[in-house]
């Protein structure tokens, strides 16, 4: 099994785990943020396009029908929105899907489905069938299309107008969303040095309370084996370490001290029983 060194690796990986902690928290950040911000731009095209609505039903069905200033006025309260950068697409469409008014002049008069970006014939039908409103976001997550109902203008002999046509907008988000990484990067700027005190309180407190004592306790192990067996354990504390560093002097070293005094014991026997033994031959000799 291959071992590391924890002076070096420990130090990194406390930081690598603090920095994946740091990204974590800012894409968690940023979802919220974009979601407050999609639903408030939801609310805001939800309430434009029932202004824009009011003001078109409105000049289109005053009236002196005969006359083309009630179009005008209507075409120019949808060609005011077409300043916005948010407005990728903005058109009043007939019972037909015809294009009445858009914000690009080019695009008057032709099919909606062949000419309007993300353009749904199913959801322009159903609106025609059901008169309600339909606004939805994309996959995505960056346009809004909305298909709003329009009262089209009365036709001669008709006591009430009896087509209605549609308002489609295509509304980018992109803009929007390019303001939601400024702010989540300005509140990433105020918890850097927050994060960065965390890693260094950490990395500190480990190394006082494991890589020191590890390396004291391999000092100790090492001096213990080149037979300096008084040495005694610096390390202090009622923890892992500091008990482990106590074991070895106090349940080992003591019968490791015992073993020389033993074999000078023994020695002394043993000579003691030689020197007889040569004088009894001596005797004998004699």
């Amino acid at each position: 099994m291959r071992v590391i060194s924890l002076r070096l690796w420990l130090p990194l990986i406390v930081f690598a785990v603090f920095m994946l902690l740091f990204a974590a928290l800012l894409i968690e950040e940023q979802t919220v943020y974009e979601e407050k911000v999609i639903q408030h731009h939801l609310q805001f095209v939800s309430f434009d396009m029932i202004t824009l609505q009011r003001e078109m039903e409105k000049e289109l069905n005053v009236v002196d029908v005969v006359s083309s200033k009630h179009s005008s006025a209507a075409e120019a309260a949808l060609l005011a929105r077409g300043v916005k950068l948010e407005y990728t697409a903005l058109a009043a469409l007939d019972e037909q899907g015809r294009i009445l008014y858009a914000t690009k002049l080019a695009w008057k008069g032709k099919n909606a489905d062949a000419t309007l970006p993300f353009f749904d014939n199913n959801r322009f039908f159903q609106l025609l069938k059901n008169k309600i409103p339909d606004i939805q976001v994309s996959g995505d997550r960056n346009t809004i299309t909305v298909f709003f109902p329009l009262t089209l203008t009365k036709q001669a002999g008709e006591l009430r107008p009896l087509y209605t046509g549609a308002l489609y907008l295509v509304y980018d988000l992109r803009y929007a969303k390019t303001e939601i990484w400024d702010d989540v990067w300005n509140l990433g700027k105020i918890m850097i040095p927050f994060f960065l005190l965390c890693i260094i309180i950490l990395i500190s407190f480990l190394n006082i309370a494991v890589t020191r004592p590890l390396k004291k306790l391999i000092l100790l192990a090492n001096d213990i084996a080149e037979g300096k067996l008084g040495v005694k354990s610096s390390i202090i504390g009622q923890g892992e370490l500091a008990q482990r560093s106590k074991s070895p002097i106090v349940l080992r070293v003591p019968p490791l001290i015992c073993l020389p005094s033993r074999f000078t014991k023994r020695r002394v026997v043993l000579n003691n029983s030689s020197l007889r033994t040569r004088q009894k031959m001596i005797l004998i000799v004699r």
